[in-house]
């Protein structure tokens, strides 16, 4: 997962688009999800928009879908870095079967606090990054 905030300085829409058609030419596609996040809107496959965190639940209360509480944000996240984690053992040769839950977990850590920061949250205290 990358995640890229753009400014509404003058020259950005443009300098995003770029990094977006680059991003697309140089992904490999079969890292990139086929599912279009559900408060976003896909540009190219793999890439979506949608806004910022703090803003998530007002956007779902206007299209008429149920908040997004924390219990979902940290199950997702850590749904998200176990899948990461579980990625780099397979593409350093090993079989899910032959993978430890101990180690999947150990390797999961970094990944999960990785996505809650960029999340706007700092993973120690989960309170929002100020």
């Amino acid at each position: 997962m990358v995640i890229a905030y753009a400014s509404s300085e003058p020259g950005n829409k443009e300098k995003m688009a770029s990094a977006i058609d680059a991003f697309s030419k140089r992904c490999p596609p079969e890292l990139l999800s086929q599912t279009t996040l559900p408060t976003g809107i896909e540009i190219v496959p793999g890439v979506a928009k949608t806004p910022e965190p703090t803003e998530l639940n007002k956007l779902l209360r206007y299209r008429g879908k149920p908040a997004v509480s924390y219990n979902q944000f940290v199950c997702a996240m850590t749904d998200l870095a176990l899948r990461r984690a579980s990625y780099d053992f397979i593409q350093n040769g090993k079989r899910p079967r032959d993978i430890q839950f101990e180690d999947l977990e150990a390797a999961a850590k970094p990944y999960f606090a990785q996505l809650v920061a960029l999340s706007g949250i700092d993973p120690i205290t989960m309170e929002n990054l100020v």
